[in-house]
């Protein structure tokens, strides 16, 4: 409650979105390349953190931005929202993209075993 009428966040603010985005990204991109289980592991872990992070810097620009905002507040809220959402989307494609793919033992050639 605040000043006695209820005050409610919306959902598509409370972070979840942003979380739920990026173990889902999470998911497709380590089951569609050949990582190592660890390194698929390490990926699952630290995507729901990603989004968590991301969802704190959001919600830390758009409190710094509110102020200058004024009238466009709205347009700035929703700017900051999309670009954080969007750009945490890509590091996270970014950084496993940068993961080393395993190699079958059928494909390694002679000179890779010695």
């Amino acid at each position: 409650m605040n000043g006695g009428r209820p005050f409610e966040v919306a959902t598509e603010c409370n972070g979840f979105g942003i979380i739920s985005g990026c173990i889902l990204l999470a998911l497709l991109l380590v089951f569609s390349r050949r990582l190592r289980v660890v390194d698929k592991v390490v990926v699952l872990a630290l995507a729901p953190m990603l989004g968590l992070f991301s969802n704190a810097a959001r919600i830390f620009l758009i409190v710094l931005l509110a102020p200058a905002a004024g009238k466009n507040y709205q347009v700035m809220h929703e700017t900051v929202g999309i670009l954080l959402f969007f750009g945490t989307l890509a590091a996270l494609w970014w950084l496993v993209a940068g993961l080393p793919e395993r190699h079958s033992k059928s494909t390694q050639t002679k000179s890779d075993i010695s």
